[in-house]
């Protein structure tokens, strides 16, 4: 994998988490939808891009007129604000959350095979990621926010995969009568 451009559903998990963190550390308010384009955060009435990396140029291809709230190794070397976190500490988390030690999720093939679920992975994970992080602002143990948004992203990602395998491999059955293969049997 390239050093700090990640891809596939652990990206978006590290990137709804850090701005999830800014969030809670920074005030301010993050948009409706997660993909709005070219900010992710207004406070203070100035809307700033989040960026969870530990590549400079990465940041360095925001526009100048955006201002950028990145991982502290990244604001060092940039003209990002420091959010406070490590790409390395927020990546950890996430992996840990995901099931860390036991996949290697910074492995392409495998974010590849995550993202062959349709986008399953992807929306338990985020989900997962921000039930942990509301348990933890509720004054829950930490440890036990990140089991519990895992547990959250794991189940939901084994229903959304038994449902579809279920639906893929059921025998379809005719809606109507005129269905083409009911005409096929008259």
């Amino acid at each position: 994998m390239v050093s700090g451009i990640s891809v596939g559903p652990i990206s978006l998990a590290k990137g709804a988490y850090f701005e999830k963190l800014v969030e809670a550390d920074f005030g301010g308010e993050r948009f409706e939808h997660f993909n709005h384009p070219d900010t992710d955060i207004v406070i203070d009435g100035v809307a700033y891009q989040i960026k969870a990396t530990d590549s400079a140029s990465y940041v360095e291809s925001v526009a100048d007129d955006i201002p950028v709230i990145a991982t502290s190794e990244v604001a060092e070397i940039t003209r990002a604000i420091d959010g406070g976190y490590s790409d390395e500490d927020i990546e950890d988390t996430v992996e840990l959350a995901l099931g860390g030690t036991v996949i290697d999720f910074g492995d392409t093939a495998v974010d590849a095979l995550l993202t062959g679920v349709g986008g399953l992975g992807l929306l338990a994970t985020v989900r997962g990621v921000n039930h942990g992080l509301t348990m933890h602002r509720e004054g829950a143990d930490p440890i036990e926010s990140i089991v519990e948004g895992a547990g959250v992203a794991v189940v939901g990602t084994m229903k959304g995969t038994v449902n579809g395998a279920e639906w893929a491999t059921k025998e379809q059955k005719p809606s109507s009568p005129l269905s083409p293969p009911a005409l096929l049997d008259a």
